[in-house]
């Protein structure tokens, strides 16, 4: 079988023979002791998947003393790269959603420290110090004037100034 004209390696996309008809699988599988590669699909089943987070989410627990794991963090656990802030996000969401098992939920809440909902409310609005805000900001003063004058950051001074537009928007 030909899969390409050059005389170089070819590489195999390791789902091929989920998208090949079963009598080209002979082919592919003769291809695979030419190159020396694995064509069989590699899965992980749900239950290895499920203990291998477990486990990550239980060392991160014991490094940093509770399992507010950030959105965006990975750790390397037994050899396996592991996006658990998403994975943590996840088990949040089916468990608000009401699709998570019980027999997770219970191993999830035996884990020291675990909270459904580790996010706080951010620090109460206050309204007077937003209207100087605005009058500033319409007056000409650069973002991060007003900032600094407030000890805010430039992104907070600019919500707070499109909020205001929204709201202005909306009762109008």
């Amino acid at each position: 079988m030909v899969i390409s004209s050059r005389r170089q390696p070819v590489t195999v996309c390791l789902f091929w023979p989920l998208l090949l008809p079963q009598q080209k699988l002979h082919d592919l599988e003769s291809l695979q002791k030419l190159h020396q590669c694995d064509l069989r699909r590699r899965t992980v089943d749900n239950q290895s998947k499920w203990s291998r987070n477990i486990d990550a989410l239980n060392e991160y627990v014991s490094m940093n003393g509770h399992s507010k794991v950030p959105s965006m963090f990975v750790i390397k656990h037994k050899g396996s790269t592991i996006g658990l802030g998403t994975w943590v996000a996840y088990m949040r969401t089916k468990y608000r959603n009401g699709t998570l098992k019980q027999d997770k939920i219970q191993m999830l809440e035996s884990i020291p420290g675990w909270v459904w909902n580790p996010g706080k409310p951010g620090p109460a609005g206050n309204p007077e110090r937003d209207k100087e805000i605005i009058k500033q900001r319409e007056s000409g003063a650069h973002l991060q004037f007003i900032a600094d004058k407030y000890n805010l950051s430039r992104q907070r001074v600019h919500q707070i100034i499109e909020r205001a537009k929204l709201e202005k928007i909306t009762k109008a």
